[in-house]
């Protein structure tokens, strides 16, 4: 089992990829998609050997891109140089992975990754209690200039691994300018920036007034009052307020003249941060080089409902409208957002019976490719082997572009323990295969658009709204929101969970001032989402999830498989496979190896995941006793399989390792009757099989 082949022989063999409309094309015009994971600085630190088993390994399972997700900045003096061990580390990573036909994916800059220091001349920061820079990236001229010094540094220094720089490498396929940071997040806020830094944001705010409106005090005028404790209209300055005041309840909290005023704070700001991403582009581009894709950032609001197509307007400036999502238990305790310890409770959730907390549902920017790239169902949840087969059905029925799974921890694609963000991990990493293949060929179709909402620019300025509900994030960010019960989503059943019956798209359009209600073009949603029933089904049919049992099947010509709760929804009849699971908790996916229908492929794979575990790992009452350790367990394999037609009669069946290399384990098949049915009991030990016939 090896999917090397899916690559190409060498990655940008044929130049940069690029963006057509709303999909990726490589060099030559190929359409492509990204199965892709996370590394950092941890993986390519290691030696040498240890990158090129990590890049095999990845190939061997369907991945085609990488996401280096690391600081590549040294810290130290003025700030404005790299650290030239991990600019060296991100060389051979490159190379390592461009022989693999990999591609790489730049993320350099998070503002959690940064203390500002005495040495870096951003002033306010000396005495201040929160050092990270969250929001200044947007406004501040030297913190810019160091960003600009770093990525220079990235993207121009001769990579001795391959004989060119980075920037001319069609091997890079993305470079993001910022990770999580935004002006409209709840981190926007006097906690996070110290005065000096507030007066830079007033004076270009008060300049902005000026602007528009002919002075600041016609803009006052025009607002009526809701006048601000900083506010120094006679020396130019006007107070930029926090986040929550850009919310649906700040805005209310002091009527009409306070949403006119924060209409106008949020077009500044959303003209801001759209100025930082474009002038980014066009540095990279013109004076650095660089001829691959520009990704903005990836965030969320403050106000899904007054403020996401905001932020998503802002990264049209770029090249991929990007975002991140995360789903796991009830997990809590002492470093419960980035640690599994002992002392910390958990309670199991499986997202397929709340659907609405999946992290996979991309509400997309008409013209615009997209992307998540971080993607994860986080540890210690039992439920996670439902994560890659999800992503890989619905990311590709709603033609998102690159799906990036979050992170990978050992080069070996083996944890040794319980890490909270787990891709090496049997249910995440042994499922790559099938997922990669669903997800990679198309085996799920796109599905046309069964929302598009027009956005009128001027209207999303005067904050009337858009649909929108609270993103599925991760619990160390989620602590930046000060109480999540104000998070209201204002959605119904029909409008959350339209994702898994086709896409959502916004359509930004020239202001009209037409009314900006939800538009379904053509589909009635009442035909495919029955909230009665907890049922979902695709437009084209393809998928189907049932929330009240927590079971999603897919049924396509290559693919078929269902996932969830299958003890206990009895047998599974699909297209070519009928599924009978003794697990409680499963995934059962065929999908052919030879790019032909399964009903006329020669090689077929079957991949099963159920529950993994680390030795020792206990719990008890809800609460962590031990995280146990190597080797993490999979509990066995229980189910069997129906294939009709004679067909099927000459079918072989190997059961092959951990590994994907076969073995001689017998694996039982019977053929009653006429020989038209086949009967497969898969091996308990294996969650791979291969069926194959003459």
């Amino acid at each position: 089992l090896n999917l090397r082949n899916l690559n190409e022989a060498v990655a940008g063999q044929s130049g940069y990829v690029r963006r057509a409309g709303d999909e990726l094309q490589l060099g030559d015009g190929t359409p492509v998609r990204f199965w892709a994971v996370n590394i950092n600085a941890a993986n390519a630190l290691q030696d040498r050997h240890s990158i090129d088993y990590l890049a095999d390994k990845l190939a061997r399972l369907g991945v085609n891109m990488v996401r280096f997700h690391t600081p590549m900045q040294d810290g130290r003096g003025d700030g404005m140089s790299v650290d030239a061990k991990r600019l060296e580390r991100l060389h051979y990573t490159v190379a390592a992975m461009k022989q693999r036909g990999i591609y790489t994916s730049i993320s350099f800059y998070f503002p959690l990754w940064v203390q500002v220091r005495p040495g870096y001349g951003i002033a306010g920061y000396e005495d201040f209690g929160n050092k990270h820079p969250f929001g200044l990236i947007y406004f501040n001229p030297r913190l810019q200039a160091m960003h600009r010094a770093w990525i220079k540094q990235v993207l121009t220094s001769p990579n001795p691994y391959t004989g060119t720089a980075l920037a001319s490498d069609p091997s890079v396929a993305m470079v993001e300018l910022v990770n999580e940071d935004s002006c409209f997040f709840w981190t926007f806020n006097h906690a996070s920036i110290p005065p000096p830094q507030r007066r830079i944001i007033d004076e270009m705010y008060g300049a902005w007034l000026a602007k528009r409106y002919g002075s600041i005090d016609a803009a006052r005028k025009r607002w009526g009052g809701a006048g601000q404790d900083r506010d120094a209209p006679g020396e130019g300055r006007m107070q930029v307020m926090e986040a929550w005041h850009m919310t649906a309840e700040g805005t209310r909290a002091g009527g009409e003249a306070k949403r006119r005023r924060v209409g106008d704070q949020v077009r500044f700001l959303a003209e801001l941060q759209h100025a930082f991403y474009a002038e980014g582009k066009t540095y990279l581009r013109e004076e650095l080089g660089y001829g691959g894709l520009v990704t903005a950032s990836n965030w969320t609001t403050a106000d899904a409902r007054v403020l996401d197509a905001v932020e998503r307007y802002t990264y049209t400036a770029a090249d991929v409208s990007d975002q991140h999502g995360y789903v796991g238990g009830e997990h809590g305790g002492d470093g419960a957002g980035y640690t599994v310890s002992p002392g910390q409770t958990i309670q199991h959730r499986s997202a397929l019976r709340e659907p609405w907390r999946l992290p996979i549902r991309v509400r997309q920017t008409a013209g615009m490719p997209h992307m998540i790239s971080e993607l994860g169902w986080t540890n210690p949840n039992r439920y996670r082997a439902e994560g890659p087969i999800l992503s890989a059905a619905y990311g590709a029925q709603q033609g998102v572009d690159a799906m990036v799974l979050f992170i990978v921890n050992s080069n070996y694609v083996n944890d040794q323990r319980m890490e909270k963000f787990a891709w090496s991990s049997p249910v995440t990493a042994a499922s790559s295969p099938a997922a990669a293949l669903i997800y990679r060929r198309g085996d799920v179709e796109v599905a046309q658009p069964v929302i598009t909402e027009p956005i009128d620019t001027d209207r999303m300025f005067e904050l009337r709204g858009s649909w929108g509900d609270a993103p599925a994030l991760d619990a160390l960010r989620a602590k930046d929101i000060p109480d999540q019960t104000k998070q209201g989503t204002g959605v119904d059943d029909y409008h959350r969970l339209a994702f898994f019956a086709g896409r959502v798209v916004r359509r930004y359009v020239e202001p009209a001032h037409e009314e900006m209600a939800v538009h379904v073009e053509p589909i009635d949603l009442t035909e495919f989402v029955d909230p009665r029933a907890k049922r979902v089904v695709s437009v084209h049919g393809q998928t189907s999830l049932d929330y009240g049992k927590g079971v999603m099947t897919i049924d396509t010509p290559r693919a078929q498989g269902a996932v969830g709760f299958l003890g206990a929804a009895g047998v599974i009849e699909l297209g070519d496979v009928t599924i009978r699971c003794g697990n409680a908790y499963a995934t059962v996916v065929v999908v052919s190896l030879d790019d032909r229908p399964i009903a006329e492929s020669k090689r077929v794979l079957v991949q099963t995941m159920t529950v993994d575990r680390p030795y020792g790992y206990r719990e008890r009452n809800g609460e962590i006793v031990s995280v146990g350790g190597a080797p993490i367990g999979v509990e066995k394999i229980a189910v069997a399989l129906r294939l009709e037609g004679e067909a099927w009669a000459g079918a072989d069946v190997t059961a092959l390792d951990e590994h994907g290399y076969a073995t001689d384990r017998a694996v039982s098949i019977q053929r009653p009757g006429d020989g038209k049915v086949t009967l497969i009991a898969l091996e308990p030990d294996a969650v791979y099989h291969v069926i194959t016939r003459p």
